[in-house]
């Protein structure tokens, strides 16, 4: 109790602190719990809420510290595959800088080593020269390296050309490093060979131009460069080589995989892969177009707001002045013919609704 006599002369007791009213409101209390306890099993703790407040406090203390602690936020990993010159690199730039990934190119990385003259940038110009793949045990150690790296565990990642084998897959595997998601970009043979002969690489920047859908500004022109492996000669060889371990490689991957379309244009190819990534569209390896994407929650309130509570109101409005035998079958009807998603749908529709509900409320009226 207060000391203070002032404040003692100000309290009083509630109406509803009588001993029947405490009594019925534990009861009350009780009986929801009980029915909500099944929701909490595995987490539910039952304390003794008449022990001192202090030794209450440490036993609350005491579960939480045994809780683990919660995950860290998720971290995408993706892989986007596909025959060479089919947009990998183009899209794993745009979306790894859209969405704070890194992105890891194998061609970059042999690249780098082909550049500085190394034991691994010698067998990887062998390579592809020959048109064949590098071999595992030389690019499974540079990916594996690259992979360890902090920003990669932080931000999660884009794989670009990797994996191409089974025991690439493996690694990834053995590291625990499988993709959540899988990108197969497809383009026919007679696209990739058009594509490969008019591939300009910026040598300063890396970038990459084409000289006929992506043509690069007159002054950075003399600085670029095509590389060996785009000749024809060489871009059939790669292509040969893909097409022979690309079943394989979709075959695995096919359970978190898209088909996409990689002959549209690039800003519609980074569209759809962005709304698989963000769940807005499915996963599906048919390859069909894809459907409107599902909208974002912003989107979602404003349709709500703007067209489904109005339509609710006016359906509700024309329940209560038909009065109609079946009141949810009438309102079903009345709201798929008032569907705002169909604009065909004709006043003619919508009267022969009402019609044969009015029709079968007269019969049962009747009767």
């Amino acid at each position: 109790p207060p000391d203070d006599p002032e404040v003692q002369a100000r309290l009083f007791q509630r109406a509803d602190d009588t001993s029947r009213s405490v009594l019925n409101r534990k009861h009350k209390f009780q009986a929801e719990v009980s029915n909500m306890k099944f929701l909490y099993r595995g987490r539910l703790h039952l304390l003794d809420g008449t022990v001192d407040k202090d030794v209450l406090s440490d036993k609350i203390s005491d579960v939480l510290e045994d809780i683990p602690p919660s995950p860290g936020p998720t971290r995408l990993k993706v892989v986007i595959f596909g025959p060479p010159a089919s947009g990998k690199t183009v899209q794993s730039m745009a979306l790894a800088e859209k969405l704070n990934l890194v992105h890891i190119c194998s061609g970059e990385l042999l690249r780098f080593h082909i550049d500085n003259d190394t034991d691994v940038g010698m067998q990887a110009k062998r390579s592809l020269e020959a048109g064949v793949l590098l071999s595992d045990d030389v690019i499974i150690p540079l990916i594996k390296e690259r992979m360890s790296h902090l920003d990669v565990r932080e931000r999660g990642w884009i794989l670009d050309g990797f994996p191409r084998t089974v025991g690439q897959i493996q690694a990834l595997k053995e590291l625990e490093l499988e993709p959540d998601f899988f990108f197969l970009l497809q383009v026919p043979d007679a696209v990739v060979l058009e594509r490969a002969l008019g591939k300009r690489i910026d040598s300063e920047t890396g970038k990459i131009y084409h000289t006929s859908f992506s043509p690069p500004p007159p002054q950075l022109v003399p600085r670029l460069r095509a590389r060996p492996t785009d000749s024809r000669e060489g871009a059939l060889r790669r292509l040969q080589t893909y097409r022979e371990v690309e079943a394989t490689v979709v075959s695995y991957f096919s359970c978190v995989g898209r088909r996409v379309d990689g002959l549209r244009p690039q800003q519609d190819v980074s569209r759809e892969i962005e709304a698989v990534l963000l769940r807005r569209i499915p996963l599906d390896m048919s390859g069909r177009p894809p459907r409107r994407a599902m909208p974002s929650a912003e989107e979602a309130n404003a349709y709500i707001k703007s067209k489904l509570q109005p339509m609710l109101v006016k359906g509700l409005s024309e329940l209560a002045r038909v009065k109609p035998a079946e009141p949810l079958r009438y309102l079903a009807t009345w709201m798929l013919e008032n569907n705002p998603n169909r604009p065909m749908a004709g006043e003619q529709g919508r009267q022969e609704a009402v019609v044969k509900s009015n029709t079968e409320e007269e019969k049962n009226f009747a009767s």
